[in-house]
């Protein structure tokens, strides 16, 4: 049996994309989602990009740098220098379409996650690496073979669709 997982990462509150990304994943069968941060800035989308994550069987959650912004601001009394006011505008925007239980749920997500299934170790982060974290890099590759006792294929950012298909016999 596989198990797929469908990587959501850098929505940048592209709601249109998201709807897309998502359409594909059924199309594959993916089983979970993992969601790894910048959910809603820079972009338009608010509530009902949220609304939409919120009905998807994210197993885990990470939140990414353009989340952190965005909840910095909300805690910050004086704004004065120029990046901070923009994300202050861009911050006020989505602050008149979501609810407090929707800034809770992007506060407790942690920066980062580790999560092993079928003795394969993942270390999730969305920018913060440490130095002596093993990393399974795929930017530069379109898809990539772990193979050993199980069977990862791993397609990230080469295609619209970043899914994990793991083969679990």
């Amino acid at each position: 049996m596989n198990r797929k997982i469908a990587i959501l990462s850098d929505i940048h509150g592209n709601f249109n994309a998201l709807k897309a990304v998502i359409s594909d994943a059924e199309k594959h069968g993916v089983h979970e989602y993992w969601l790894l941060g910048d959910i809603l800035l820079p972009g338009p989308g608010s509530k009902d990009l949220l609304e939409l994550l919120y009905q998807l069987p994210i197993t885990v959650k990470i939140k990414g740098n353009w989340d952190d912004c965005f909840l910095e601001v909300l805690d910050v009394s004086n704004i004065d220098d120029a990046t901070d006011i923009y994300l202050a505008r861009l911050s006020q925007y989505l602050c008149e379409t979501l609810s407090k239980d929707d800034i809770e749920f992007l506060r407790n997500m942690p920066t980062r996650v580790k999560n092993t299934i079928n003795g394969v170790n993942f270390s999730l982060t969305h920018n913060q690496i440490e130095k002596k974290q093993v990393l399974l890099s795929l930017f530069y590759h379109h898809q990539s073979t772990l193979s050993h006792k199980y069977n990862l294929h791993c397609n990230i950012l080469a295609e619209p669709l970043q899914f994990l298909d793991i083969d679990t016999d």
